[in-house]
């Protein structure tokens, strides 16, 4: 048999190698909360203080003792230990996310009746012995920190049987003021990849509370379950490879339907367009959200088409999901199983989509006229007012007809429509009510031979009732 040769890694390469994995603030907080709910933590309270570069994450869950710690701290935790519940993937989270944003961390745990134990990373230290050396830390040497970046956390330790905390405290990737910047984006994101476990129901009885900053975040759900205009489907369970994944699809209602706040409750800060398509979610977390896997082309059209898809933690092989746990790619027999939805959810999203909820008749005016499988816009002929200025003009018809025809000619519906996707409430679209336009109209239907009567029901066709007052008192003086 050939000899062998040990080749220890150099640590101080690998380590500046370990911390380029891709980790953004908001996935690597993201995965240390993973570990909070894979150890039945019932409340996760994070602390980010920019002007310290320092990072908190306490959560009351089951904590661990010196072994079970030391196993923790690992690079590459052994994977049998895992339940089907535990959120984790290659047993680095702990590590790789912590490395991405410090040069120092440390965790302490504490089981029911045992004692606090801790350890700390320190790449300094790391570089300059070559040679995985883990600190001992005690309670006493973090707990000033704790009280100067969250004093309720030293409540919580001294009032939980159980607990973990994850301190970081040389935050090296950012400066100060980027780093205030990104708190909101980190408040949306756990509000959202955590939502079903911060919803009222929890996942499967998991129920946690989750504080940022001293805040209780809201769960953000991305399907609009809780409105009635919502159209959910029927849930589906298919099998791939001995495995069940559990599909279901979500027609989003149209921007009419929705208050200012839900809608940008569910715009996710970037459009509807660009949040539609599949939501993955491994044992309750969502992993990738608003992607059709490339089985479809995102378009304005389907903005309103979002898919669920549940998966436990024993799937992995079939998404390729990253050890970030925010990338994912389905293998070819699971994207066979998804393009048959894929292709039913854009075509009610596109009904949905162009139904602005407003009524058809002939008091519109504005209508849909379809043709060659196309869909163009047009000045409503029927419209009572139309008719009364058309017959007017008698032979000169034809000029208005031509003139109108030029303007449904040039509607600019793609300005229109990027606007609606951007912001739908930023259009004016309240009728303005003008004494001398609507005295003008009166004076002209008058002079057409129309009564009172009927010179109030054509101008009332475009105002709300709440103009009706305005209207009868312009009436009696044109026909006093």
């Amino acid at each position: 048999m050939s000899n062998s040769v040990e080749i220890a890694p150099n640590l101080s390469v690998f380590l500046s190698s370990f911390r380029e994995i891709g980790y953004q603030l908001d996935t690597a907080v993201a995965d240390i909360v993973d570990n909070s709910i894979s150890a039945n933590a019932s409340n996760v309270r994070i602390s980010v203080v920019p002007s310290e570069m320092k990072a908190i994450i306490f959560d009351d869950g089951d904590g661990m003792d010196k072994n079970t710690l030391i196993e923790a701290m690992r690079l590459g935790t052994k994977r049998d230990l895992r339940q089907i519940g535990d959120l984790g993937k290659f047993g680095l989270g702990l590590k790789t996310a912590s490395f991405s944003q410090t040069k120092t961390f440390s965790v302490l745990s504490k089981q029911k009746g045992g004692e606090i134990y801790g350890l700390r990373w320190d790449i300094p230290i790391l570089e300059r012995e070559n040679r995985w050396l883990a600190d001992e830390v005690s309670y006493d040497d973090i707990k000033g920190i704790i009280v100067r970046i969250d004093p309720d956390i030293v409540n919580r330790i001294q009032k939980s049987d159980s607990w973990t905390i994850v301190i970081w405290e040389n935050m090296d990737r950012y400066e100060a003021e980027h780093l205030e910047t990104l708190m909101g984006d980190l408040r949306d994101h756990l509000s959202l990849v955590f939502h079903k476990f911060l919803s009222k129901e929890g996942f499967h009885g998991h129920k946690i509370s989750l504080f940022f900053n001293g805040t209780e975040l809201i769960a953000k759900n991305p399907f609009a379950e809780a409105l009635l205009a919502t159209q959910k489907n029927p849930t589906e369970t298919v099998t791939v490879k001995g495995h069940d994944i559990q599909i279901t699809a979500y027609d989003l209602p149209n921007y009419t339907k929705l208050t200012k706040k839900q809608y940008d409750d569910l715009d996710g800060g970037d459009g509807f367009t660009k949040n539609q398509g599949f939501y993955l979610y491994r044992a309750g977390r969502l992993l990738v959200g608003g992607t059709w896997f490339r089985l479809a082309k995102v378009s304005d059209a389907t903005a309103l088409a979002r898919i669920m898809i549940d998966i436990d933690n024993t799937q992995d092989e079939l998404w390729n999901i990253d050890v970030k746990k925010s990338m994912a790619e389905p293998i070819p027999e699971v994207r066979a199983i998804l393009m048959p939805y894929a292709l039913k959810v854009r075509s009610r999203s596109k009904t949905t989509k162009s139904h602005r909820g407003l009524k058809r008749d002939v008091t519109d005016w504005w209508v849909e006229e379809e043709k060659d499988g196309k869909v163009a816009f047009k000045i409503n002929r029927k419209h009572p007012l139309y008719i009364e200025i058309s017959e007017s003009l008698g032979v000169n018809k034809n000029i208005l007809d031509s003139m109108l025809n030029k303007i449904e000619q040039t509607v600019p519906v793609r300005a229109i429509d990027a606007v609606i996707n951007q912001d739908p409430y930023s259009i004016y679209l309240e009728k303005d009510f003008s004494e001398e336009s609507v005295k003008e109209l009166a004076l002209f239907l008058k002079e057409q031979g129309r009564d009172k009567n009927k010179v109030f029901e054509i101008i009332k066709i475009d105002y709300d009732d709440k103009f009706d007052k305005q209207i009868n008192e312009i009436l009696d003086e044109v026909f006093a």
